[in-house]
């Protein structure tokens, strides 16, 4: 159900996280399944009612996105009856629910449970490798030779010569796994004094268990099985060893030699860690976040990620802070502002200096043309004798993060640099916000705003899927996986 009309332009205060109102606000937003459900002018009322509500972040949720593993939750109650002993299972959704406590009144004490869990999982591989190789040659030499003499000489010689190769070869893998998982549950209710018990119990039992929750977790929603930001977002030497071939994003054809020189460019090992940061804030380009006064809010998290060395001056960081730790560049604004760093390194170097000393991150590898273009960057600080580090997006990370949200159902030809950098985030941190990222022509309140902040200039279509990326952002604000902000900061 919509809650048309219950957004308050006037009110000032905020709803409760958890009270009635907010539930059926954050359940009109997941209700939409698919962006094309709905008009974009419903999605922006329904966005609307759920502003008036607090932004708590859901633990049980994050985690369920974040990792692929069993955790407990407290809480949770449900009545069931039951008689004297018997065999209980009980199941929610994708939720395993278990250990059980018994709760009576005074006089109760001699009601007994006994509760046992069992676990069987067994997983087993077959791998066959078989190879088979034949040679065969076949080779024959014949020679004719006759003389003959009647008065006249003559003589006829051949020779002939022929020879057969052939080579058969022959590779075959067979690798099949197989996993078997099994839960069992067996519960057993005894009385030693029915008198007391059923009669202030009632007859069956009525029982109240407070039970606590295994989550299972889909493996296709594992964000750290498929990518896994702490060990591979950039290539480093440890996960890029000397002598390997790297094999490019996009032209997969393309295979660049780890060569001695190109190692010496890679850190030894990723600089960040799982969960490193508390508070972590991505900064995005859109229109949306123009006079929001955000500024102060952003410089206060513990990290703060920013996409394609976006001004940060005077004229517009009471919206978007300044505070960086990490800005990617894209190589086509070195190539287009900055002449391929042929001529304009100083230039160059002198816009990186109004981010302090963030590191910088490229594609470096997406295609053979952004190799040589990121690989300047690189040189040329290091002229300065800069201490800024220079990164590169490890190509596989990349593909993996692509196949990751095409399962949410953002598909395009190139996902956003802001969407890698939240990807990132996610594992980096234990809470992440989202400031100046919108994918629509107007806010949520129907004024039109501009694509950016700072300019107007619309990106080539069909190449990014946005709206889509942005509609799955809304969703993951309202599960409490992350906050987006589209609003003015208090």
């Amino acid at each position: 159900m919509l809650c048309t009309g219950r957004y308050l332009n006037s009110y000032k205060g905020a709803y409760e996280y958890n009270s009635t109102a907010c539930k059926e606000f954050r359940q009109d937003i997941m209700d939409v399944k698919v962006l094309t459900m709905v008009k974009t002018s419903d999605l922006f009322e329904r966005w609307r009612n759920l502003q008036v509500c607090t932004w708590e972040q859901n633990k049980i949720e994050t985690d369920n996105f974040k990792l692929f593993k069993v955790s407990g939750e407290e809480g949770g109650e449900v009545f069931v009856d039951v008689e004297s002993s018997g065999s209980h299972n009980f199941r929610s959704s994708n939720r395993l629910l278990f250990s059980t406590q018994l709760l009576t009144s005074s006089g109760a004490e001699a009601g007994h449970h006994e509760s046992t869990w069992s676990h069987g999982s067994t997983w087993s591989h077959e791998s066959t490798w078989s190879y088979e190789s034949t040679w065969s040659h076949e080779s024959t030499w014949s020679h004719e030779s006759t003389w003959s003499h009647e008065s006249t000489w003559s003589s006829e010689s051949t020779w002939s010569y022929e020879s057969t190769w052939s080579y058969e070869s022959t590779w075959s893998y067979e690798s099949t796994w197989s996993h078997e998982s099994t839960w069992s549950y067996e519960s057993t209710w005894s009385q030693e004094a029915p008198g007391r018990l059923g009669s202030q119990m009632g007859s069956p039992l009525s029982v109240l268990l407070l039970l606590k929750k295994i989550v299972l977790i889909p493996k296709r929603a594992s964000l750290s099985r498929c990518c896994n930001a702490p060990s591979f977002l950039f290539t480093t030497k440890r996960n890029t060893p000397a002598g390997a071939k790297l094999r490019y994003e996009v032209d997969t054809s393309g295979i660049l030699p780890v060569t001695t020189e190109v190692f010496k460019m890679f850190p030894d090992d990723m600089p960040y860690n799982k969960s490193q940061y508390k508070k972590c804030a991505v900064i995005g380009n859109g229109g949306i976040i123009k006079n929001s006064k955000c500024g102060k809010e952003i410089d206060s998290a513990d990290f703060v990620f920013r996409c394609n060395i976006p001004p940060i001056n005077d004229k517009y960081s009471a919206d978007v802070g300044t505070k960086t730790d990490l800005v990617t560049i894209n190589p086509s604004i070195i190539t287009e502002r900055f002449q391929k760093l042929e001529k304009w390194r100083r230039p160059f170097y002198e816009v990186l200096q109004n981010y302090e000393n963030s590191s910088v991150v490229l594609p470096a590898f997406y295609n053979t043309r952004n190799t040589d273009v990121s690989f300047r960057v690189k040189y040329m600080l290091d002229d300065f004798d800069s201490q800024r580090g220079v990164f590169f997006f490890h190509p596989q990370y990349l593909l993996n993060v692509q196949r990751f949200w095409a399962v949410q159902g953002v598909r395009a030809k190139r996902l956003s640099s802001g969407l890698m950098l939240v990807t990132a985030a996610l594992e980096m941190c234990e809470e992440v916000h989202l400031y100046g990222f919108w994918a629509f022509p107007m806010n949520p309140l129907g004024v039109y705003i501009t694509h950016h902040y700072y300019d107007n200039v619309k990106p080539r279509p069909g190449f990014h899927a946005m709206p889509h990326e942005i509609f799955n952002f809304l969703h993951m604000h309202t599960r409490g996986i992350l906050n987006v902000h589209t609003g003015q900061c208090r």
